[in-house]
């Protein structure tokens, strides 16, 4: 088979770690979530994402990429400036574990995610405008810190941040909404998200 040229790929997604719900018992709200990270490097592919439609059993929810370092396959394509998608559920107890078995997979989640990612694709090879723009300098801290906010919860009360998270993240989303966030702030960010994760 012929490698696909780079100007030929308009948007790349990666599905990584989908296949479990998020947090121990967690509501719906929580458990269905299915982080969705990248979006805001492209206003297309944001646009995109936001007119597909709810799938039940599934809540895609953005976050910036910014918050973590190069995880998976998206890497090359991110490093390409070629828009890009990363879904996953986050780290979880069975993550590189003898016990990660079918059995503790959330099946209905992953159809759901399947469902939504095919509503996806579909308004992608639709979209009226190509080829699709990457920004490297694009950002989407509101809806970060909103995401961040419903996963708050599984943050585990061993963290160094468990006690000052809900205060902290309280006072960005505030500073976020007047001044915006500095790069002393999103560095806060980003040490609540990694200990959420």
């Amino acid at each position: 088979a012929e490698a696909v040229p780079l100007t030929g790929i308009d948007l790349m997604i990666c599905r990584d770690m989908i296949g479990h719900a998020i947090g121990d018992g967690a509501e719906a709200e929580i458990a269905e979530t299915v982080r969705v990270l990248g979006a805001e490097k492209s206003p297309q592919v944001s646009s995109v994402l936001a007119q597909v439609p709810a799938v039940p059993g599934v809540i895609p929810r953005r976050l910036d990429i910014d918050l973590t370092d190069q995880l998976s396959d998206y890497a090359g394509f991110q490093d390409a400036k070629i828009p890009f998608l990363f879904y996953h559920s986050g780290r979880n107890e069975h993550y590189h574990a003898s016990s990660d078995k079918p059995e503790s997979l959330d099946f209905p989640k992953m159809d759901a995610c399947v469902e939504h990612l095919t509503g996806v694709v579909t308004l992608a090879a639709n979209a009226p405008i190509e080829p699709f723009v990457y920004e490297s300098d694009g950002q989407d801290h509101g809806t970060t810190l909103e995401t961040i906010g419903i996963l708050l919860p599984t943050l585990p009360m061993s963290a160094r941040l468990a006690e000052q998270a809900p205060q902290l993240l309280a006072a960005l989303m505030d500073k976020q909404s007047t001044t915006g966030l500095t790069e002393r702030d999103w560095q806060i960010v980003r040490r609540i998200f990694l200990a959420i994760d």
